[in-house]
């Protein structure tokens, strides 16, 4: 995978690098500091740095999913699990439409692609401002019948220089996701509250090594906010909009050691892992239909949490 072309957006401290293959954000940074870990490139082995997930976003199990009454077979193309992960579009060459100093737009179409039999149009634009990157997604069913969707973000946070250990997290969200060791799919939803999992107040991340689905997430002016913060140096604060009902946070631990715990996976989604087959908040387009959803990620000095 080569990631196509690289557009570069930004005039002021905030700048990024996105990559043709997938709408990628391969790389952002402010006044020089990378404020997103990954390799650089379009390398979704390594750990699905800066994708575009969708249809569907995380893992649908064994790729099996029916969709009125109809049943269906994903590509399984989660080597560790057996799943099929993330959709199509982070492997697919999508269309530039717009290229400013500030901003990127790229558009794509996903039409009878293998298990999913379906026509859906995407779009993407990535927006800098000096301290802000903001990111909005918009989807269309093309097609001449109802289909299944959902759509997330995969970037991970890089606050500084500190260990991750140190980094402190806060998630605004009363709900998590459970999940099967043996099969990395949800199983149960919790109350946050008394988990291990509450970060409902900033705390430091600890040596946990966790990937999970929070819902029921807080909200002011209709978004809700994750913050993660390195006392060394930044505060990444992730806004989400009403569209997005789930924040996925991966503390990083991939195979490669390269890449391990380097950075905090932040995801934004629209529906939570295994949707396609649980049905949970997946989104049922109908013909014509259209949708909308932002996130954007504001840098700033370490931010002061209430004691």
């Amino acid at each position: 995978m080569t990631g196509g072309r690289s557009l570069r957006i930004g005039r002021g401290p905030l700048r990024a690098t996105v990559a043709t293959t997938g709408a990628t954000l391969v790389h952002a940074e402010s006044g020089g500091h990378p404020v997103l870990s990954g390799p650089g490139r379009v390398a979704p082995e390594l750990g699905h740095h800066g994708a575009v997930l969708a249809p569907w976003p995380n893992r649908t199990g064994r790729g099996r999913y029916e969709f009125d009454g109809v049943r269906h077979q994903l590509p399984v193309d989660d080597a560790a699990y057996g799943h099929a992960i993330h959709g199509f579009a982070y492997a697919r060459e999508w269309r530039v439409d717009r290229h400013t100093p500030d901003e990127v737009s790229l558009s794509l179409e996903l039409r009878d692609e293998p298990g999913y039999p379906f026509h859906i149009g995407l779009s993407v634009g990535y927006r800098a401002t000096p301290d802000t990157l903001r990111c909005e997604a918009r989807w269309s069913n093309l097609g001449r019948g109802d289909a299944p969707f959902g759509i997330g973000f995969h970037p991970y946070l890089l606050p500084g220089p500190s260990a991750l250990d140190r980094w402190l997290l806060e998630v605004p969200a009363d709900t998590v996701l459970d999940v099967d060791p043996a099969t990395a799919l949800p199983t149960r939803l919790l109350q946050a509250s008394g988990t291990e999992f509450d970060f409902r107040t900033a705390r430091p991340v600890g040596t946990a090594a966790f990937s999970r689905a929070f819902g029921a997430l807080r909200r002011t002016d209709g978004h809700a906010t994750v913050r993660v913060t390195d006392p060394e140096r930044f505060t990444l604060q992730m806004e989400v909009s009403a569209a997005f009902g789930w924040v996925q946070v991966f503390t990083g631990d991939l195979p490669d050691p390269r890449h391990r715990r380097r950075g905090l996976a932040v995801e934004p989604q629209t529906c939570p892992p295994n949707a396609l087959a649980t049905g949970q908040d997946l989104l049922r387009l109908r013909p014509g239909r259209a949708g909308t959803a932002w996130w954007r990620l504001r840098v700033s000095q370490p931010y002061v949490y209430p004691s």
